[in-house]
């Protein structure tokens, strides 16, 4: 109530405040982000400092700058109209990174948070499962993670509504909050972040233009994730922006891939679940150089959605597609009116790309979702995979045996962690590929990654009650 007796409604803070961009990249700054319901003037009040950002808005970004690495720091937000209303955020505490090369890291992994289609309460809440996912979110919280990266599919999403796809996120970031105003999340992109135009047949293709409306373009609004990735190749694509990165934490680098990228159907173009394109995997060849040739860089970890190496039910799909090389992205002429493939079928695209990785031996691991369980899978160069062409006997396209790869050079962790609320995959479908799993379960949960220099520990923590399924006390012992 102001002196003249009148009640005037506070600006409202309607999503956040929100940790974001704490790495060794910078470990003296860290972003504070979040949303208010009106235009307002933002800042943030610490022990030692007021960071402020310049003119009024309804999505906030403020930098803080000037900070020591591996610090705690407490943080207010305040945001203020221009007649002076002015409202306060709970006081949050944060830490920044350790410098490079420097520290222990730990951090959770999960994905698959979206729900089943049953409306059941808070297991499905706003297309997201929040009664497991706020059980993971919280189990990490209790585990000290320092960071939480998550692979996708975070939302029921697949909607041509962007109101619809936005309001999703909303109810996702209401659940990860309480881990998020103290700790940051890194999210990538699955096949539910899809954000569709239907065609008469309804057959669906990312939401045009590109460049404001597809699923990539709103996720990169709604997400606040690093920006290195790359630029691509063909203006007529969706951007890489926000859902392909790297950062590093400590000794640590994470790389955020997106093989559910520009996901489209064969009459319209787009690439098939599970693709990559060239430049995509371009970008990962030369980030993989920068880490090799980063003293500070002693472990690595990248992270996509859909699995590399399928075992339940992708296992005649992902970036297998049952050894089918005929399958690829195409993009339609717009003069002709044809479609155009990309050079590399699937199989060679998913070869390329665990070169990359199996090529340096600092990857410690490659975490998917997609499948809704957890199994672990070790590759190698002794690993049936299959090679093309030359397993491609009678010419078709489809790989006829599976040799393994002597371009896989260090043998590499594939582990699938789909368990944060997505309905139970209970089936393992082994016989359908060539390659077997060392651990399989269909039980809900989340990894736990601990990396100090050249050693990484892993633990995949189950159910309501925070159990360890399995674990693996050194994940870089098979390089040795």
């Amino acid at each position: 109530m102001t002196e003249d007796g009148v009640f005037r409604k506070l600006p409202t803070i309607l999503d956040g405040p929100y940790v974001t961009m704490v790495s060794s990249d910078d470990p003296t700054s860290a972003d504070i982000v979040w949303e208010t319901d009106e235009s307002c003037y933002g800042e943030i009040i610490t022990g030692s400092a007021t960071y402020s950002q310049d003119g009024d808005t309804k999505k906030h970004v403020v930098r803080m700058t000037g900070l020591s690495p591996d610090t705690d720091y407490e943080y207010t937000v305040r945001c203020e109209a221009s007649d002076g209303r002015d409202t306060f955020s709970n006081t949050y505490t944060m830490r920044t990174a350790p410098a490079k090369g420097q520290g222990t890291v730990r951090f959770a992994f999960a994905s698959d948070s979206r729900p089943s289609s049953a409306p059941l309460g808070d297991w499905n809440r706003m297309g997201v499962n929040a009664h497991i996912f706020s059980e993971v979110v919280s189990g990490a919280y209790e585990n000290d993670a320092d960071f939480f990266i998550f692979g996708g599919d975070l939302i029921t999403g697949m909607t041509t509504k962007t109101e619809d796809y936005i309001l999703q996120f909303k109810g996702w970031k209401q659940i990860v909050a309480p881990f998020w105003r103290s700790r940051p999340v890194y999210t990538g992109m699955g096949n539910h972040e899809g954000l569709w135009n239907l065609d008469a047949s309804f057959t669906a293709l990312d939401k045009w233009p590109y460049e404001t409306d597809s699923g990539e373009a709103v996720f990169a609004a709604e997400f606040y994730n690093p920006s290195d990735g790359p630029v691509p190749s063909d203006p007529r694509r969706p951007t890489y922006k926000e859902n392909v990165y790297s950062f590093q934490y400590g000794s640590t680098m994470v790389i955020s891939l997106n093989n559910t990228y520009w996901v489209g159907g064969a009459t319209l173009g787009g690439s098939p679940w599970g693709y990559m394109m060239a430049d995509q995997l371009e970008w990962l060849e030369n980030t993989m150089a920068r880490a090799d040739s980063d003293p500070t860089v002693e472990t690595v970890f990248a992270f996509m959605h859909s699995p590399v190496f399928p075992s339940m039910r992708h296992a005649g799909g992902a970036m297998f597609q049952g050894g089918d090389n005929n399958m690829r992205a195409y993009t339609k002429n717009a003069e002709t009116g044809e479609l155009e493939p990309e050079a590399m079928g699937i199989i060679e695209v998913r070869n390329r790309l665990w070169k990359a990785l199996a090529g340096s031996s600092k990857v410690a691991a490659v975490f998917t979702g997609d499948e809704h369980a957890y199994h672990r899978t070790l590759i190698t160069s002794s690993t049936p995979v299959g090679i093309y062409p030359d397993d491609d006997t009678d010419g078709d396209g489809v790989l006829d045996k599976f040799s393994p790869n002597p371009e896989f050079t260090y043998p590499v962790w594939h582990i699938t962690c789909g368990g944060g609320g997505a309905p139970y995959v209970a089936n393992l479908e082994s016989e359908a590929v060539p390659w077997e799993p060392v651990r399989v379960t269909s039980n809900y949960g989340y990894l736990l990654i601990q990396a100090e220099g050249d050693k990484a520990s892993l633990e995949f923590i189950g159910n309501s009650v925070g159990e360890v399924m399995d674990q693996v006390d050194d994940l870089m012992e098979v390089k040795k």
